[in-house]
């Protein structure tokens, strides 16, 4: 869309998309899939989403990039969410990676060492989603699981204040006036990763951009449960949270 030539670049992001496609389908194998592209620029960005909220075709979101909120800008990061909950009043529920960084999100696209989050997890719209680490048994049941910390080689888990978003009320009580991120978490540690097929062999991913295809994967299931589409689901979970 937008006037993208993916044929100057074929597979670029590849991974990704896959890594989404395959982890939605581990759990709701009969999902269908709609995969929407666009040129990797604030233009393009702000398209896609209002594609997606135009098409109204999709019920569950699951994105797996994103850039710090300083990079991104605080205007485009608003004009952003403002399309994305266009999509959440037609029901649309969005999932996405709260970054693989730490609380130092612009560090890989900038190189600074500064306080970040990632967008789109930090808009109030979006159900970001951090990382865990499992501790499973010794005949390899679950057990337990914690924060995601890999360390530097191998990340760990995004999150911390919004510099963009105000607290919504959902998350007024807490003790800043800011969004926080994440939302949820889910497994994105290098020793239990997300094994794949992509170009051609086996590949084993981790991060949060396995994490957020998971739970739009359980987003998926329950809009099978209720009969339709849940809108932001933000709201639900901190009042079970709470």
């Amino acid at each position: 869309m937008s006037g993208a030539n993916y044929d100057s670049s074929p597979g670029d992001g590849q991974i990704e998309v896959e890594l989404d496609i395959e982890v939605v389908h581990a759990l709701a194998a009969a999902a269908n899939d709609y995969v929407y592209e666009a040129p990797n620029s604030g233009a393009g960005e702000l398209a896609m989403y209002q594609k997606i909220a135009s098409d109204h075709t999709v019920d569950v979101v699951s994105i797996s990039w994103g850039a710090c909120e300083s990079a991104e800008g605080s205007s485009a990061a608003k004009s952003v969410s403002n399309a994305i909950a266009t999509g959440t009043a037609e029901g649309i529920s969005y999932f996405a990676a709260a970054g693989d960084d730490g609380t130092t999100d612009c560090y890989r696209q900038t190189g600074s060492t500064a306080k970040a989050v990632d967008f789109p997890a930090s808009s109030p719209n979006v159900t970001g989603v951090g990382g865990t680490q499992l501790t499973v048994t010794s005949s390899n049941a679950y057990s337990s699981e914690k924060a995601w910390n890999d360390g530097a080689s191998n990340g760990s888990t995004g999150g911390g204040i919004s510099t963009v978003f105000t607290a919504p009320s959902w998350q007024s009580s807490q003790s800043t006036t800011n969004r926080k991120v994440p939302d949820v978490s889910a497994d994105a540690a290098s020793g239990s990763g997300y094994y794949i097929y992509t170009a051609g062999a086996w590949e084993t991913v981790w991060g949060t951009s396995g994490a957020a295809p998971l739970w739009a994967a359980f987003a998926t299931l329950q809009n099978q449960v209720h009969g339709g589409g849940l809108g932001n689901l933000n709201p639900k979970f901190y009042s079970i949270g709470n």
